[in-house]
This record gives structure tokens, C-alpha cells and sequence, in this order.
């Protein structure tokens, strides 16, 4: 890494780095998810002082590791059902990266499949589309999960 890059860069630069080490790591049917943290609850109060509606969503990219890929996603758009407000750039640029649309209509993340054995690949695929949503890559909470499917 050179001297020039910004303390911005070199966030992304070492998160993009933990990410590899994570992915390489992962079992089978592990879910690994890095989102932004919530921000403070600001919906109205109900009568009883209790909050009301849906909490806001959270930018998110996530990670699945299956037998031979992982399964890659990311917050979705409204335009198509999922819960984050894209720009159309935004999305032309995700798409440019090789995330895909959701191709029927239960799903609503984009998604994207990197071969197990290629974890640099899909460590860079999941900065990228963080870059994109334009997430602050110092402040990302991290989780991981197993989630078995099938059986």
C-alpha cells in the first residue's frame, strides 16, 4: 500500500483484508454479515410511549458459504421490493460489479455467486458494493451465523 492513500482507503484496504482471512474460515452453511449500525430510533410513539412501524433498514453485504460457492448479497433496491432507496447509478455501477437482480419475485437483495477457492474475489465484490452504497467502513458491525438448508 502506498503512503498516499487516504485514512478512507486504507479502512476499506484493511477491512477488504479482514474479509479474505473471514471467508476462508467460514463452514459450511455459515453466514457471515457485516451491516451498518442502527442509527437512534426515531419513529413516532404510540399512545402506550411505545415506538410504532418498521425500523429503518441497514446497509448490508453478506456472505453463505455453500459446498462449492458463496453466495454473495446486498441490501436491495425499492425498485424492485427491496428496502433500500438506490440510485439508478448505484445500481448501474452493482451491476457493472456483477451483482445480479433478484431473478424472482420472493427475493429482494442482489446477489452473486464467487467459487469458494476464490475468497480475494469475493472479499473485493462485497467492499465494492459497500463503496457503492456508500457505508462508512469504520463503523460496520459484524455477525456470524449458521444457518443449515436442506437436511
Amino acid at each position: 500500500m502506498s503512503g498516499d492513500a487516504t485514512p478512507r482507503q486504507q479502512a476499506w484496504d484493511a477491512l477488504n483484508r479482514r474479509l479474505v482471512g473471514a471467508l476462508l474460515a467460514l463452514d459450511l452453511d455459515d453466514v457471515l454479515t457485516l451491516r451498518e449500525p442502527a442509527g437512534p430510533d426515531e419513529r413516532p410513539r404510540g399512545l402506550l410511549g411505545r415506538r410504532k412501524g418498521p425500523l429503518p433498514p441497514r446497509r448490508f453485504v453478506s456472505a453463505t458459504a455453500g459446498q462449492s460457492v458463496l453466495v454473495l448479497e446486498t441490501i436491495g433496491s425499492t425498485s424492485f421490493g427491496g428496502a433500500w432507496p438506490m440510485t439508478a447509478e448505484q445500481e448501474q455501477r452493482l451491476e457493472r460489479l456483477g451483482w445480479e437482480r433478484p431473478w424472482n419475485d420472493e427475493l429482494t437483495t442482489w446477489l452473486r455467486d464467487v467459487p469458494v477457492l476464490d475468497a480475494p474475489r469475493a472479499a473485493l465484490a462485497l467492499v465494492r458494493a459497500l463503496q457503492v452504497l456508500d457505508v462508512d467502513p469504520t463503523s460496520l458491525e459484524q455477525s456470524l451465523d449458521h444457518v443449515p438448508h436442506g437436511g
